[in-house]
């Protein structure tokens, strides 16, 4: 699992080759150290076919403002070439089966 600073996330999301997914967390947001190792683990599952990449809030917080991002844990879905596909935000809409969901859809779309 590679961790990225503002300045990385933007290389990243530029024009990726493969799809990517980042997770915005912060070490003091219960439901981010929650959902960090079930992200952790579909990395394994499907870090094949996927990028992934963690973001810490609270050592760079230039994200919020640059993605207007309204909280933690984010999770971000782009497909090759930058575009943003989902943004999911906060416990109620950051949860594992949306991740998963999420994940399934952006192959989807690659495949399409």
């Amino acid at each position: 699992m590679r961790e990225l600073d503002w300045e990385g996330l933007q290389t990243v999301a530029a024009a990726p080759v493969r799809p990517v997914v980042v997770d915005v967390w912060d070490p003091c947001c219960p439901p981010c150290v929650a959902l960090g190792p079930y992200f952790e683990e579909l990395g394994e599952s499907y870090g094949d076919r996927l990028d992934f990449y963690k973001y810490n809030r609270a050592e760079d917080r230039r994200i919020m403002q640059g993605l207007s991002l309204r909280g933690v844990p984010t999770l971000l879905f782009y497909l090759p070439g930058g575009e943003l596909m989902r943004r999911l935000t906060g416990d109620q809409e950051a949860t594992r089966e949306a991740l998963r969901q999420g994940l399934e859809d952006l192959l989807a779309r690659v495949a399409g």
